[in-house]
C-alpha cells in the first residue's frame, strides 16, 4: 500500500487488526498529495443515500466526487456493518460501478472476506465488482 497508495484495496481481518489504521494512513497519503478523497462508514454512506431518495437537491458529496471527471478516490470504512434494501443495494452497486467504470480508486475495510460476504446473496452482485477493482489484503 505504501508504494501504491493511489490504488485499490480491500482490507479485511478481525475487529482491531489495524484496517482502519491503514485506510486512514492512505487517506492522508492521498489528501497530502492533492487527491481529491471522501471518507465515509457505511452508516455515513446509506445516510447520504437515503438522504438522496427523500430530497431531490440533495446530491451526496461522494457520489458528486464519482460524477466529477476528476481523480478521486473513496475511502469507505466498515462494509459489512450494514441492513440492505433493495434500493440501497441498486445505489451502492451504482456507486462501485461507476468507480470502476471510471477508473477511479476505493479502499474497503470489512471483518469478512470477500468471499463471505458474496455467499450473502443480496449483497452478491457489487461484491464480484469489488473483487475486480480491488487487491485483497488480509490484515
Amino acid at each position: 500500500m505504501k508504494d501504491a497508495p493511489e490504488k485499490s484495496y480491500f482490507l479485511h481481518g478481525p475487529y482491531g487488526s489495524g484496517k482502519t489504521h491503514l485506510l486512514l494512513a492512505q487517506y492522508r497519503t492521498l489528501v497530502l498529495a492533492g487527491i481529491s478523497c471522501g471518507l465515509r462508514t457505511t452508516a455515513q454512506l446509506l445516510n447520504e443515500i437515503q438522504r438522496m431518495e427523500f430530497d431531490g437537491d440533495f446530491l451526496s458529496p461522494v457520489f458528486l466526487g464519482i460524477r466529477s471527471g476528476r481523480r478521486y478516490h473513496l475511502f469507505w470504512d466498515d462494509l459489512d456493518k450494514f441492513k440492505m434494501t433493495d434500493f440501497r443495494l441498486q445505489e451502492l452497486f451504482d456507486l462501485i460501478d461507476t468507480i470502476y467504470r471510471r477508473n477511479l480508486s476505493i479502499t474497503i475495510t470489512s471483518n469478512f472476506t470477500l468471499k463471505e460476504l458474496g455467499e450473502l446473496e443480496k449483497v452478491h452482485p457489487f461484491i464480484r465488482r469489488i473483487d475486480e477493482i480491488c487487491r485483497v489484503l488480509e490484515v
